[in-house]
């Protein structure tokens, strides 16, 4: 006859075998008790590949953003200007002397070593100028924007005057004082254009919304061109 097997005889032999034994105690005690101190690893660990690829771009990001912070010329005190410091000389100053810069900071870097640095000025198309005590010049105060202008080809004996096709988009200089000298500016190129007709010595007008009406014999006309051409200076004034 076969004899069946008691399915309680294996416990009650583990249990008899672990009775005044101290490891099987402790052994009971750490399978039965709360784990608490188990550690378990993060979550990230196990994420898709391309997760962490996500990750690690918008890490070098931030490090990006960091770099960009600027400290050229931190040694030296600049002049506060509207904008910031590096935006003192917007427009075009004039006889600066040209010096070796690839960037607005090394400029601004190399000003600050130099003693005989007064300011500096950097665009991209002009490269690096510094003011000195022998370099130095007028600065226009507003940035560089396209002017309205022509100069007369012929004057017809109606009195009547034909301009020229070309536009005179960069600004010309010796034209005299803002027109009319006496009186409200003029609010227009049409209006800028028809007194410098009525006079028989001007030569050209140019006319600029935030600048207003000049017209007369120029000395000379900037030459603005490239893509840089209406783009503002970047440049300071140092203090110390």
């Amino acid at each position: 006859v076969a004899m069946k097997e008691n399915p309680r005889a294996g416990q009650r032999l583990h249990k008899g075998a672990c009775i005044g034994a101290i490891g099987c105690i402790l052994l009971l005690l750490y399978t039965s008790g709360p784990q608490k101190r188990r550690w378990i690893e993060p979550a990230f660990v196990d994420a898709p590949e391309e997760a962490l690829k996500v990750a690690k771009v918008n890490t070098e990001t931030v490090e990006v953003k960091n770099r960009s912070t600027s400290t050229a010329g931190s040694r030296c005190e600049w002049e506060p200007a509207s904008g910031g410091e590096d935006n003192r000389y917007p427009g075009f100053c004039e006889g600066l002397l040209t010096v070796k810069g690839n960037s607005s900071d090394q400029c601004k870097e190399l000003c600050c070593e130099s003693k005989e640095c007064d300011g500096w000025q950097y665009r991209e198309d002009l490269g690096c100028r510094h003011a000195t005590r022998k370099n130095r010049g007028w600065c226009e105060p507003t940035a560089p924007s396209p002017w309205k202008g022509h100069k007369i080809a012929t004057r017809r004996p109606n009195g009547e005057c034909v301009w020229e096709e070309k536009v005179q988009q960069s600004q010309c200089k010796g034209l005299g004082p803002r027109r009319p000298v006496n009186g409200e500016p003029w609010k227009t190129p049409e209006q800028c254009a028809k007194e410098c007709c009525s006079v028989k010595s001007c030569v050209m007008y140019q006319f600029r919304e935030d600048k207003g009406c000049f017209w007369g014999k120029a000395n000379y006309c900037d030459t603005d061109q490239g893509p840089h051409a209406w783009k503002p200076f970047k440049g300071g004034r140092k203090l110390k």
